[in-house]
């Protein structure tokens, strides 16, 4: 049996996080979604524990159950217990979670990554604009490069 902690792993192998997780509280449950809180038996690590329903609308209607699992400190999980703190799915999902990978396993994701994506593209948009209102203004004498490339600086 492995006795590695799931943080230390690249691919969690579903097997053996099903034999390791038990669940410590239910925190909410819909017919679409559910929210766990659960324990690693074997490292004591708690984990939100969140299942959701997706459902093939524009193909076959399959249905088909998605897992992920976003590691929690201790105090966290007391906030969670006693003081009703927010933990849904992905307002409050702000740091690496384990979810659904390839062969059975999962793996561990980052959401910053997406918000580092966003905010490039923001980045993107917001030259793409002063380029554009530069050419516009038809002026590209030597001060009004010098002032553009000092305004590209600045984002």
């Amino acid at each position: 049996m492995n006795d590695q902690s799931f943080r230390s792993m690249k691919l969690v192998h579903q097997d053996l996080l099903q034999s390791r997780i038990q669940e410590i509280k239910q925190l909410m449950e819909t017919d679409l979604e559910s929210y766990n809180i659960v324990k690693d038996t074997l490292t004591g690590e708690h984990y939100i524990h969140y299942v959701y329903l997706h459902i093939d609308v524009s193909g076959s209607g399959d249905k088909e159950y998605f897992h992920q699992f976003l590691p929690i400190e201790n105090d966290d999980v007391l906030g969670l217990l006693f003081n009703d703190d927010p933990y849904e799915y992905p307002t409050h999902w702000n740091h690496s979670f384990l979810r659904g990978g390839p062969d059975e396993g999962y793996v561990w994701f980052d959401p910053s990554i997406k918000n580092e994506y966003d905010e490039m593209e923001a980045i993107a948009q917001e030259l793409a604009q002063r380029i554009k209102a530069f050419k516009e203004r038809g002026s590209f004498d030597k001060d009004s490069v010098k002032k553009l490339l000092d305004d590209i600086d600045r984002l």
